[in-house]
């Protein structure tokens, strides 16, 4: 019940306060779990969900994103710590390709410059 509260806080600091419209993606199994993405504007925002602590090194597929490198962050949505990413587009898959990999053992929500 905790960490669910949290997540719902934490979810709500970063997209509450923002008026933009959210296009709901698909759903993706990943090692260890699931990930859901979501646009909103330039962003691309992509929300893991383990059920084992999981390392995300890319995206699951080519999600249309333009640019071929760019920034973000990644929000552990346990704390709420943010740390910056940064990205670069695999040109044989169009998977975004994350620089620094790190293990979410929580629910974890990435976010891409798109």
């Amino acid at each position: 019940p905790r960490l669910a509260g949290q997540v719902v806080r934490n979810l709500y600091a970063e997209l509450g306060g923002d008026d933009s419209a959210l296009t709901l993606g698909s759903e993706y199994p990943v090692a260890g779990g699931k990930m859901h993405t979501v646009r909103r504007d330039r962003e691309l925002l992509m929300l893991v969900l383990p059920q084992d602590p999981v390392t995300v090194y890319s995206s699951p597929g080519d999600l249309g994103i333009n640019g071929q490198s760019g920034h973000g962050r990644r929000i552990d949505l346990d704390s709420g710590a943010t740390t910056p990413l940064a990205w670069q587009k695999d040109p044989n898959t169009g998977n975004i390709l994350l620089i620094e990999p790190r293990p979410c053992s929580v629910p974890t929500l990435l976010i891409v410059d798109a």
